[in-house]
């Protein structure tokens, strides 16, 4: 099946010409092609792979400075007088606390 891929690859035949002189369907020879190019993909990567190692696949980064973030002010007020104030950083887990104060005082 791959040498009639690479018939119709190296041009001068459709792929609807190739499957009527060869009596397949076009479907068919599509599920070929598509084999042929996946089976392609793969020697390829391993190639790649091969020759650079697996060492060499990751890129390093470096972070050249860290700023810290700082707490903000956060005031709520309640209808019964309560007024809650914090002061907290407003990351993820800043929110999470945040989220469960308040619905603890629902």
């Amino acid at each position: 099946m791959f040498s009639l891929v690479e018939e119709y690859l190296s041009g001068g035949i459709t792929q609807k010409e190739l499957s009527a002189r060869e009596g397949i369907k076009v479907g068919t020879f599509k599920y070929w092609h598509g084999k042929y190019k996946s089976s392609q993909l793969e020697e390829s990567t391993s190639k790649k792979s091969a020759k650079k190692g697996r060492d060499r696949d990751f890129i390093p980064i470096t972070v050249s400075e860290v700023t810290p973030i700082a707490p903000s002010k956060l005031d709520f007020y309640y209808p019964n007088g309560v007024r809650l104030e914090l002061s907290v950083i407003l990351d993820t887990e800043g929110w999470s606390t945040i989220k469960m104060l308040v619905s603890c005082l629902d």
